[in-house]
């Protein structure tokens, strides 16, 4: 059985939680919110070990370290903290895949850091004017009354809460009890972890992702877009709109039977998807 090694990396205003597992190309999977990085574990299974799997747990609200008290919860300032990963890893450049709102700190790394990404591929994003998607869009004053992350975190710990069509039912494959606990169980146990979801949340502006995308053909590398043919949340003509923008754009064929969370619903398909992505990075650089 492989064993993923697990670091704890100071970075600026706090400490992440790393594993990483395997050997070969550089892959940072980025996750969203009230998830943590174990969303992929079952894509990099998938893998077979033909790559180096980096996977953070960002202080979204699923993660086991809060971070301090002052601490940035922009996702501007999670891109910067990924780079001080990489940093500490001895990495110069990664792929890097991303799905929901992770996608947000995969764009800040694509156009603000984008000497350390080689390639990316984004599946089912936050982006444009959809950030947050219209289903969420009491999230963010939600998340600041007193007492309400906890009432999330209490839902999301029941099969019921997390069939609503706003929370997991963003699933085609429902998760049992057990895989709940792992990409989501900080939140219903950890008081700091909440209180960083609830600042994270305060920071989530639309603003961010339209600035984003006036900046997207300054990244030159190559941009797959891997989005699903069930998903409500994120419309197939964003897909469409980050291939024409990215230079390097290219929109791939739609993951089959899966809504938002690609990497839970079709961790082989999405595996695929990065496994062509990766190949065809492979005749330049050798």
């Amino acid at each position: 059985m492989v064993r993923w090694t697990e670091h704890e990396i100071p970075i600026a205003g706090g400490t992440l939680r790393v594993r990483e597992r395997d050997s070969g190309p550089a892959v940072l999977f980025i996750h969203g919110g009230l998830v943590n990085g174990h969303l992929w574990d079952d894509v990099v299974n998938q893998m077979g070990g033909d790559i180096r799997a980096i996977v953070p747990d960002l202080p979204l609200g699923a993660h086991h370290l809060p971070m301090d008290p002052d601490a940035d919860m922009s996702f501007a300032a999670m891109a910067g903290r990924l780079t001080e990963v990489l940093d500490y890893l001895d990495l110069a450049t990664v792929v890097v895949v991303a799905n929901d709102t992770g996608g947000v700190a995969a764009q800040y790394l694509l156009v603000e850091h984008g000497d350390r990404v080689s390639a990316a591929m984004l599946a089912n994003i936050d982006c444009y004017e959809n950030f947050l998607p219209k289903l969420f869009f009491w999230f963010p004053a939600l998340m600041q009354v007193p007492g309400a992350t906890w009432l999330v975190a209490k839902l999301l710990s029941t099969r019921v809460g997390r069939r609503l069509p706003f929370t997991l039912g963003l699933l085609v494959r429902p998760l049992n009890k057990t895989e709940a606990n792992l990409i989501m169980g900080p939140m219903w146990t950890n008081s700091g972890t909440r209180l960083d979801l609830k600042r994270w949340a305060k920071t989530l502006k639309k603003k961010q992702t339209l600035a984003l995308a006036k900046q997207f053909k300054t990244y030159q590398g190559p941009v797959h877009i891997a989005w699903t043919d069930k998903d409500v949340i994120f419309s197939p003509k964003y897909a469409d709109r980050l291939a024409t923008d990215f230079p390097g754009g290219v929109r791939l064929e739609p993951i089959t039977n899966s809504k938002s969370l690609s990497p839970l619903d079709q961790p082989g398909e999405v595996a695929d998807r990065l496994r062509d992505l990766i190949e065809a990075m492979e005749p330049a650089t050798e």
